[in-house]
């Protein structure tokens, strides 16, 4: 695991495991707010490092690399906050990932605080507002801090890429829709922290990412 790097305020991101997902953390007074705990040992020596006593995991969707950390946390007193359906789906894409001769090992953890389209959460000085954007898995959120003017995107959108639609529980037609979704309700100044890769600005993506420009021109019928 790299050492956290700042990206914004209060957030900080460290690459984990061996899909290098980036793992935020925002810190405030003792409280972290972990999102996407990629790796158990990383995810904990992480909120060590950053001072966290208490906190909250949450979840942008439920892929194997992305909640691998989950259930570590929550053993040590971490609420775990995101889509009711997560923890089935951690299970499910696990299972189907193994199958391909993936070392996908996933603990069961379940969701203490369900996120649904329109939830707010509370947590390390940052106020989140969910947006439900399936496409690349049914589960999947987005979490946007209005105030921060940041989103932790997840795998729907990356600098220069989108998620993939092509796997079990992806949809093109949805992950159009989310896309579309995610562009219309953010200002193009807002900073993107994905769940793989360089954070990037929406105003980036719309000049740049040819994928983007693609599917959100795409109608279905």
């Amino acid at each position: 695991m790299a050492g956290p790097v700042r990206v914004a305020g209060r957030v900080w991101r460290a690459v984990v495991g061996p899909l290098r997902v980036n793992t935020y953390v925002a810190v405030e007074g003792g409280e972290c707010l972990v999102v996407d705990p990629g790796g158990c040992t990383e995810a904990r020596l992480l909120a060590e490092r950053l001072g966290c006593r208490r906190g909250v995991v949450l979840v942008t969707h439920g892929h194997f690399d992305h909640v691998a950390g989950v259930a570590c946390l929550a053993s040590r007193g971490f609420l775990v906050a995101g889509h009711p359906a997560a923890p089935a789906w951690a299970r499910d894409f696990a299972s189907w990932a193994r199958g391909l001769g993936i070392d996908a090992v996933v603990e069961d953890f379940s969701v203490d605080v369900e996120l649904v389209d329109g939830s707010r959460l509370e947590a390390a000085g940052l106020e989140l507002e969910a947006l439900h954007t399936p496409g690349h898995s049914p589960d999947h959120m987005v979490y946007v801090a209005r105030r921060e003017r940041l989103a932790f995107t997840g795998d729907l959108l990356f600098k220069g890429s989108i998620g993939r639609d092509d796997i079990p529980g992806g949809s093109p037609e949805e992950l159009s829709s989310s896309l579309r979704r995610l562009v219309e309700s953010l200002e193009p100044d807002y900073l993107l922290l994905p769940g793989h890769g360089p954070e990037t600005r929406l105003e980036e993506e719309l000049r740049g990412n040819q994928l983007l420009r693609l599917y959100i021109a795409r109608r279905t019928h």
